[in-house]
């Protein structure tokens, strides 16, 4: 299902007919976590252009691998389209195109190629009808290895695609070297506990990461629950994984650096959450997450948890389409406890059960959260709240802009923001808002609030200005907005993408430049005559 078809679905559940981020001059984020060569900055030239996100191997084999034409580098990104083209890197034409516009995890687009032994590595530029792609990824051509994990392996085997190995753990941990890739074959893999340390010379590094990756073109699960995948470990990607049977991953402790999850599944039933971050320089982009329900207390099942000590998170272009409670949730409940910066950019997010969409805050004494960018996001049909920002006191919460996105028909909230945290800064602008009751929530706790695009608790201040509010006019609590703008907007109108105002809507062309340089799909900012409100150019 493509990343459109995900939101078609969400919106046609919701019946909602109402009467890889650059924000600023910085460049966006990768698994290195300070812009690094694997993430583009996108949005550059013809409209028509395809835009490249990000690449899933930065650095890598052109010769072993598959008929021995170097590591499957999977290209994710907007715009690719159905008749294939032409890949170049570093200016030379890559060996082979294994595909072409099929569908990520997440919906995006992707196409997968392997380089062959004349590349030397340079930027990442796919050529199409509408043009050529912006050219900020890149990939480096090393003498590196490819190995191979498959059913009925032996790990006592050469782990070569003739006599692979059994396990994931046995080639990361005493096979492969920075740089080296590991193919899954396609199936079931009933591997339990999957733990990477970098105090045991686990590690890959930042330029040179180990990829753990399925099989091009395969579905390949992890279906053994009774451990989770554990990465303690610098310069790890992990890439085209199912973990969609409730098997966990968590990214951990101060040891875990330059990690990168790319075109995965997650979901099922997990217990805390399917996914902990808690690492530094981490991308997460083009992951899919649907989780069925928690084991754990209520109050649990998210899909995506940044915890401490987390810093220089990137949560790009993901479908996180349901969750037990918050879907993204950036928390953490112990004293002292610091979160860094994080960005949230470009993602659905929907289907909150018990929760919010992007629940922002923490609960220990002393702790605090840095910058938090959250922009060009859907975030739509979460039982409570689309976005929570809040903390209980002596806590400290940094800098949230909320920039662009489309908040819309959420359970009772678009927006909430609470009092009890110190904040030093949270601006709220350029956001398309809708709020028309439409939402429904199961949860008692909904029944303590009342349906409005935004709350603002009492002593909170934060800056709320120049938003759009699509059921024809705002309804602020506990505060106002200086520079609102209000219309009817009839929503599902485009079949790509069906949250994308009509190119007549009042909000398209009518918005303050805030310093988002590309949109939802990468697309640069602005396309017409001015700047769109919410996370779409038209």
């Amino acid at each position: 299902m493509t990343r459109a078809a995900l939101v078609a679905t969400a919106l046609g559940v919701l019946a909602c007919t109402p009467a890889p981020l650059l924000i600023g001059n910085e460049p966006s984020g990768s698994g290195g976590g300070e812009g690094s060569d694997s993430a583009s900055t996108g949005g550059e030239g013809d409209a028509d252009a395809p835009v490249v996100w990000f690449v899933d191997v930065v650095r890598g084999a052109t010769v072993g691998g598959p008929d021995d034409l170097g590591v499957p580098i999977t290209i994710f990104g907007h715009g690719f389209g159905d008749a294939p083209g032409s890949v170049t890197i570093g200016g030379v034409e890559v060996a082979r195109v294994l595909a072409w516009g099929e569908p990520a995890a997440s919906g995006a687009e992707t196409i997968v190629v392997q380089p062959g032994s004349q590349v030397q590595g340079g930027a990442v530029v796919v050529h199409t009808a509408g043009g050529d792609s912006n050219d900020d990824a890149h990939f480096t051509a090393g003498p590196h290895a490819v190995y191979f994990v498959a059913q009925g392996g032996d790990d006592a085997a050469a782990c070569d695609e003739a006599a692979p190995c059994a396990t994931i753990l046995h080639v990361v941990t005493e096979v492969m070297q920075p740089g080296d890739m590991v193919l899954l074959s396609a199936g079931d893999h009933d591997e339990g506990e999957i733990w990477i340390r970098d105090a045991l010379g686990h590690s890959g590094t930042a330029d040179a990461p180990k990829v753990i990756r399925g099989a091009p073109g395969e579905t390949v699960r992890l279906i053994d629950v009774s451990r989770p995948f554990i990465v303690e470990a610098q310069g790890i990607t992990i890439s085209g994984l199912d973990f969609t049977s409730g098997k966990e991953l968590h990214l951990g402790s101060a040891d875990a650096r330059a990690v990168t999850v790319m075109g995965c599944r997650f979901g099922g039933v997990v217990g805390f959450e399917a996914v902990t971050i808690a690492a530094q320089q981490v991308l997460f982009g083009a992951n899919a997450c649907a989780v069925a329900g928690t084991t754990a207390a209520d109050g649990n099942g998210h899909c995506v948890a940044v915890r401490s000590p987390a810093d220089a998170v990137a949560l790009l272009h993901n479908a996180l389409t349901s969750a037990q409670e918050n879907v993204i949730q950036i928390y953490d409940a112990n004293p002292g406890a610091t979160i860094g910066t994080v960005r949230v950019e470009a993602n659905l997010v929907a289907g909150s059960r018990a929760g919010s969409g992007i629940s922002l805050g923490s609960a220990g004494d002393g702790a605090s959260i840095g910058d938090v960018d959250i922009a060009n996001n859907v975030i739509t049909g979460n039982a409570h709240i689309g976005v929570s920002v809040d903390g209980a006191a002596g806590t400290q919460l940094g800098v949230a802009r909320l920039w662009a996105n489309t908040i819309a028909a959420n359970g009772r909230q678009g927006l909430r923001v609470g009092a009890a945290a110190t904040a030093a800064g949270i601006d709220v602008r350029g956001n398309l808002l809708l709020q028309d009751g439409a939402g429904t929530c199961d949860d008692t706790e909904c029944d303590l609030l009342t349906v409005a695009e935004v709350e603002i608790e009492a002593g909170a201040s934060p800056v709320v200005a120049g938003n759009f509010y699509a059921d024809g006019e705002a309804t602020i609590i506990g505060g106002t907005d200086a520079d609102a703008r209000a219309g009817s907007i009839t929503f599902g109108q485009d079949a790509e993408d069906p949250w994308r105002p009509a190119a007549d809507a009042a909000c398209v062309d009518t918005a303050a430049a805030i310093e988002v340089a590309t949109d939802f799909d990468g697309r640069a900012r602005p396309q017409g005559g001015g700047y769109d409100f919410g996370a779409f150019e038209r």
